[in-house]
């Protein structure tokens, strides 16, 4: 070994990215929300697409889009979907403290949710009851089954 050459060094520095909280929030409400609002007008798109080949008219169409269980359960699904996403998007991005990111987010979410509600009662008012409470439950969690999914696959 020379005097000129510095020691072999056998250091492995393991310090993960760690980004900004408040950023990964706001992109992942974004996430869900306007995916929410995508895949909701793709559901019914489809279902009209349906609807429309089996015989039922635009007036019919338009109350179903509301009323009817199955394209309820495809909002659900789909909003599931995004809700998932929007779980893992926190976790990943934040890469410590994901659950106490991923309750942030669900508390901001869903204020903002009941707020909009409460604001426009006359646009959910023909929607079921039913519908609505199992909107609320299964959204935190699926963000929180979203933020698990991260932090298992980095065991």
């Amino acid at each position: 070994m020379s005097v000129y050459e510095p020691p072999a060094s056998n250091l492995k520095v393991n310090d993960n990215y760690r980004g900004k909280p408040a950023k990964a929030i706001f992109f992942a409400l974004l996430i869900s929300m306007f995916g929410s609002i995508i895949g909701a007008i793709v559901v019914v798109i489809i279902f009209s697409i349906y609807w429309g080949s089996i015989g039922i008219n635009a007036e019919q169409i338009e109350s179903l889009t509301q009323k009817d269980t199955s394209i309820l359960i495809a909002y659900l699904i789909e909003s599931g979907i995004f809700s998932i996403w929007s779980g893992h998007y926190v976790a990943k991005k934040t890469n410590y403290q994901e659950y106490k990111y991923c309750v942030i987010m669900v508390v901001i979410s869903s204020l903002i949710g009941a707020l909009i509600m409460l604001s426009a009662p006359a646009m959910y008012s023909d929607q079921p009851l039913w519908y609505s409470i199992v909107g609320f439950i299964c959204y935190p969690i699926m963000v929180l089954y979203g933020c698990w999914l991260f932090v298992k696959s980095k065991t």
